[in-house]
């Protein structure tokens, strides 16, 4: 662990000298400061072979290095206070971290098959196996399996969201012989009985599904088989009727990934030559307005509970030596927070989880 570095505190907010470790002398200031809120980074290294989980303090903008390794391709999700890395290539595995204790997992069990994403829901952790066809709930600290769920015939599981005791997981159809993207659905699951309560087809292959702070009664899907001609959809919950919220046809523009909270929105947009932006938008009207190109391959968004909108940022294919971080945005203004100085860390960005607010535990 290399301990704390100060890096591009939000404006307006006091930096707090006790909070920067540069000594390596472990977690002071950061899992310290009980009222702060975290980004925890996924950060892999351009070959996706390896990488290193980091967090940045909201409060004070300080980043704590290299706490722990991961897999080119893990995933995280939080349970309670505590921290789940689902390792997906070399050997998967589920290891439970405790913040500030991040050498010492209180959990660390092998997993069989290709696990995709992990969510907790109830007192089970839930697992898709992609290439099995099923989703296992476990015993989050034991591994020990508690049912195995059945995907619809024809569907792998992918992506995974819960909203309120239901989750929702993303299926995919792929062509058995050329492994082409065909059809896409989304399957809803009681987590209390552990039993597929209805699936819902979706125009489109690859879906991604996420929830919707804000609105509890829709579940958000983005389909699209990177050709630019998906979109982002909502799925009502009550009924099961999908709504077209963002066409990228219509806009000749893909969508790597967009995040919402109540009426207002960020997509992170790609266009023919496959250049990234920043857009924002309203839920009245859902009109993209462009904030800028970074020169950097936009991968993933977060919302904080404050309303910004936290980018990770990689370089891009055509420029490897390219920039790469963590951009800061205002959901409601759509301006910069970050500027040009981004969050730099020691390994591109992956993936971004936020932990530490009341709001998003558990999630």
């Amino acid at each position: 662990m290399t301990g704390c570095v100060l890096r591009a505190p939000e404006p307006g907010q006091e930096v707090v000298d006790s909070a920067v470790d540069t000594d390596g002398g472990g977690d002071v200031g950061e899992e310290d400061a009980s009222e702060a809120g975290f980004a925890r980074v996924l950060t892999i290294n351009t070959s996706l072979t390896g990488g290193v989980l980091e967090s940045v303090n909201l409060n004070t903008g300080a980043i704590n290095e290299d706490l722990a390794e991961t897999t080119g391709d893990a995933q995280l999700t939080t349970v309670g206070e505590s921290l789940l890395v689902l390792d997906r290539f070399d050997g998967a595995r589920v290891r439970l971290l405790d913040p500030g204790e991040w050498e010492t997992p209180l959990a660390d069990y092998p997993l069989d098959g290709a696990p995709y994403d992990a969510q907790i829901c109830g007192d089970a952790l839930f697992v898709s196996l992609h290439s099995a066809g099923t989703i296992i709930a476990l015993d989050p600290l034991t591994g020990e399996t508690l049912a195995t769920i059945e995907a619809p015939k024809g569907y792998d599981p992918a992506g995974l969201t819960v909203v309120e005791e239901t989750l929702y997981a993303a299926l995919h159809e792929l062509d058995e012989a050329t492994w082409a993207p065909v059809a896409g659905a989304v399957a809803e699951i009681d987590c209390r009985t552990r039993k597929v309560t209805r699936t819902v087809e979706v125009p489109g292959p690859l879906p991604a599904v996420e929830a919707w702070p804000g609105e509890p009664e829709k579940v958000l899907v983005r389909v699209g088989a990177f050709d630019r001609r998906g979109g982002l959809y909502a799925i009502d919950r009550p009924s099961g009727l999908v709504s077209l919220l963002i066409d990228e046809a219509a806009l000749d523009l893909g969508l790597a990934d967009v995040a919402l909270s109540g009426s207002r929105g960020v997509a992170l947009t790609y266009d023919a030559d496959w250049r990234y932006g920043i857009a924002c938008f309203d839920t009245l009207d859902y009109l993209l307005v462009e904030a800028e190109q970074p020169r950097a391959q936009l991968v993933d968004v977060a919302l904080s509970p404050e309303g910004r909108a936290w980018i990770a940022a990689r370089p891009s294919a055509d420029d490897p030596d390219g920039p790469s971080g963590l951009l800061v945005y205002d959901l409601e203004s759509c301006e910069s927070v970050t500027g040009a100085d981004w969050f730099r860390l020691n390994l591109p960005p992956w993936r971004i989880l936020m932990q530490g607010y009341e709001d998003s535990e558990g999630d």
